[in-house]
């Protein structure tokens, strides 16, 4: 409702549903190589993304 995303891709996995609030601690999935990151010279990582009505933000910015 207030405009915020996160975003996470290159997941082996989901653990949660896109509809379950989650709290700070909750596993929400597992480290992957999906999509572009499948190439033998990248290591399984997680990319992830604050958005604000569709616009990427610094998570620094927002994270204590």
């Amino acid at each position: 409702p207030d405009g915020y995303q996160t975003i996470y891709s290159h997941l082996s996995d989901w653990n949660v549903t896109s509809t379950k609030n989650v709290r700070q601690g909750d596993i929400i999935g597992f480290v992957g190589k999906t999509g572009n990151a499948s190439y033998k010279s990248i290591q399984a990582h997680l990319h992830f993304e604050i958005r604000k009505k569709g616009e990427v933000q610094d998570p620094k910015n927002l994270m204590r």
